[in-house]
């Protein structure tokens, strides 16, 4: 087996480390030479980029498409980036480029933590499993949640105001709702269209006075 081989990689992109920052990152991390016939790819903005012959749209990140390409099968090269953000912009598009590296049988050299980050085979695996139950307990959260507000009358869209200041004419509508005492908090302020703690907030005190004290305004 042949020595490992260090390939660098480097992206400008908006919120991206600078170029300078990236390489230095790579120099760091073993990365020598950055001159023309050196090891190391660059993807520039694709605004700067200018298009191809024939090239009905600019293939994304066409440079790091090369350095894969570059690295021997078998071989164990690693690619060196000064970190995983500079591979892409969400973890599907790092994926991708991690088994493309894994099919070389190389690794990802992050800069960032001075580690060789290797493709395993069973890591797609795992990781789908763990995001379907994030997903799902996520799923289970929202529908419950979608469920409690339709329970207390809030189907989203503006706020319903209710201040008797600004809105009167809704004040009036919701006052003798509110202290119907045949319904629940919850059930008057179902019917009303806002929350239990903004009828507090705005309305009569609906609970019989105490020991003479009559309720508020």
């Amino acid at each position: 087996m042949c020595e490992i081989m260090k390939l660098g990689y480097m992206r400008e992109a908006a919120g991206l480390p600078a170029l300078k920052a990236q390489e230095d990152a790579l120099r760091a991390a073993g990365i020598e030479s950055f001159g023309e016939d050196a090891p190391v790819w660059l993807d520039l903005n694709p605004k700067r980029r200018k298009k191809q012959k024939g090239e009905e749209k600019p293939v994304p990140m066409p440079e790091l498409a090369e350095a894969i390409r570059a690295m021997r099968q078998g071989e164990g090269d690693e690619l060196v980036v000064a970190g995983p953000e500079i591979l892409g912009g969400s973890r599907g598009e790092i994926l991708k480029v991690m088994q493309a590296i894994g099919d070389k049988q190389g690794a990802v050299f992050d800069a960032s933590v001075g580690k060789a980050i290797p493709w395993n085979p069973e890591a797609l695996a795992v990781l789908d499993f763990a995001t379907r139950g994030e997903t799902a307990t996520r799923s289970f959260a929202i529908t419950k949640a979608r469920k409690r507000r339709a329970e207390l009358g809030r189907t989203g869209g503006p706020k319903k105001k209710i201040d008797k200041e600004t809105h009167p004419k809704e004040y009036a509508k919701a006052c003798p709702i509110w202290l119907n005492l045949d319904f629940t908090a919850e059930q008057a302020a179902a019917q009303i269209g806002v929350s239990v703690s903004t009828c507090y907030r705005y309305l009569p005190n609906r609970e019989a006075p105490i020991f003479g004290r009559k309720s508020k305004p």
